[in-house]
């Protein structure tokens, strides 16, 4: 199975284009996120260094809260089917 990363932004939506693979991004935290993944650090300067830091951070932060959600999520979803097991016998 391989994994695809092309996609296209759509034509009235902003573009963020990555001048140094052609890659084109729809935000441009996703252009500094792939700017320090793909090119990494001797390739960037200190100011896309800096916007990676802060894109990488923002990510870890949303997906800490995913974490969180689909953690509490599965717990419900477990008492849920605690409590009908319950009700049944």
């Amino acid at each position: 199975m391989s994994i695809t990363t092309d996609y296209t932004v759509p034509p009235d939506a902003p573009r963020h284009d990555c001048e140094r693979c052609e890659g084109t991004f729809a935000t441009e935290r996703h252009l500094a996120l792939h700017r320090g993944l793909a090119h990494g650090d001797a390739e960037l300067s200190e100011s896309e260094r800096a916007a990676f830091a802060k894109a990488r951070a923002s990510e870890e932060d949303e997906l800490g809260r995913y974490r969180i959600l689909a953690l509490g999520a599965l717990v419900v979803l477990y008492f849920a089917f605690l409590f009908a097991y319950a009700m049944v016998t």
